[in-house]
């Protein structure tokens, strides 16, 4: 076991919290709406300005009232930091809140059907800021309400929170009873997305819960294509714990082809023709046609985000308790390292030196079985670092 300590000049000197902005009325209930803030952040300078772009769920419970994406800077003070709040974008009303007020207005209100439990991606260059939402529980009544009630792409202007355009696969279907039986699936876009250059196209790529990954004009929102690579895990309405939960990786390849490799979750096949896409694997494939490049099979479902560094792909295998590196090119294994709990996090690399966070107990399956009584903490969490092999 290695201590860090680390230097004056870097430990913190105040800790900020945003948490107080976002409280209402106060709630002592064993039931009471819970705003989480599951979204890792995602930090830009826009028009000068240095921004933090955080999302906000409230895990499918209504008349909360909180969901959507906040924007805030930090300002310094003579005494200390605080964070300014800019604007919240608020993904039931579709509507842009500025200043610190716009964090609670509709507090206690809404059908908590537009979480982002995911976290947002930022292009600087071309002023959006993209995220996915969850499902909720009560899509028929915001439906009815003319609000949000199914998961959905969203792109943002960055820099004032406006929408740009929003993306919802249940708005294609013919009629209201199906649009809220797809909304029933619970196929979140809970994987982040990814933003690259697609045929000389900026694009917006996102895997959801259902084991599509939809690509999307990233200024018009106009669609590219939709690759299905992986099989959904619906168990029953409104509860799916399968598809793309953690978030692929994308990679440019030599000859300039794209390739998106990326991990599902648990596979729940309900007729013949989907047992093929039940195997839980990581795949490699081309976001453009669909066209899955090379499957590698995993032995069990994994949570993990994907990344790519120099040709590997680096899976952190969340049943097995292990990290995998694998060759983008082939797909085929070059190495796998147990940790010590079961990984969920992405493997970060730096020179030659690989670090993952481990520890994950807490699933969605957990959680709807028992809600809040599950501890997510278990013993055999913590931070493990490898060191790669060079040639000599």
């Amino acid at each position: 076991m290695v201590s860090l300590r680390p230097p004056q000049s870097l430990r913190p000197q105040q800790c900020l919290v945003l948490a107080p902005l976002l409280q209402h009325e106060q709630d002592n209930s064993d039931s009471a709406p819970v705003a989480e803030v599951e979204s890792s952040p995602a930090v830009a300078t826009i028009d000068g300005v240095r921004r933090i772009y955080v999302g906000i769920d409230v895990h499918n419970d209504a008349h909360v009232g909180r969901t959507g994406l906040v924007a805030v800077r930090l300002v310094p003070g003579k005494k200390a930091w605080r964070f300014e709040p800019l604007w919240k974008y608020d993904v039931e009303t579709g509507r842009t809140y500025t200043g610190q007020r716009g964090l609670t207005v509709g507090s206690g209100q809404g059908w908590g059907c537009g979480g982002v439990w995911s976290s947002p991606a930022v292009d600087a260059e071309s002023d959006v800021v993209a995220f996915g939402t969850a499902s909720c529980s009560y899509a028929k009544q915001a439906y009815a309400a003319h609000e949000n009630y199914a998961e959905s792409m969203v792109a943002l202007h960055a820099d004032t929170g406006h929408l740009r355009w929003r993306f919802r696969p249940a708005d294609a279907l013919p009629t209201p009873k199906a649009r809220i039986a797809d909304a029933d699936r619970d196929a979140d876009f809970g994987a982040s997305p990814n933003l690259f250059v697609l045929d000389g196209r900026r694009v917006v790529g996102e895997g959801r819960k259902s084991g599509d990954y939809f690509v999307r004009d990233e200024l018009t929102g106009a669609a590219v294509h939709v690759s299905h690579v992986g099989q959904e895990g619906q168990l029953q309405s409104g509860f799916g714990v399968g598809g793309f939960l953690g978030t692929p990786a994308v990679e440019t390849m030599p000859d300039g082809h794209v390739q998106v490799v990326g991990t599902t979750a648990i596979p729940i096949p309900h007729s013949a023709g989907q047992v093929a896409d039940s195997t839980v694997s990581l795949r490699g494939f081309d976001p453009a046609t669909g066209h899955i490049n090379w499957t590698y099979r995993l032995a069990g479902p994994s949570y993990a985000h994907t990344s790519i560094v120099n040709g590997v792909a680096f899976v952190p295998d969340t049943t097995t308790f292990s990290v995998i590196a694998v060759d983008t090119t082939t797909g085929l294994p070059l190495w796998q390292s147990p940790v010590l709990g079961p990984p969920s996090s992405t493997a970060v690399v730096d020179g030659s030196t690989v670090v993952v966070g481990s520890g994950t107990r807490e699933t969605d399956l957990e959680y709807k079985a028992f809600g809040h009584a599950v501890d997510p903490l278990q013993p055999a969490s913590g931070i493990q670092a490898f060191r790669l092999a060079t040639a000599m």
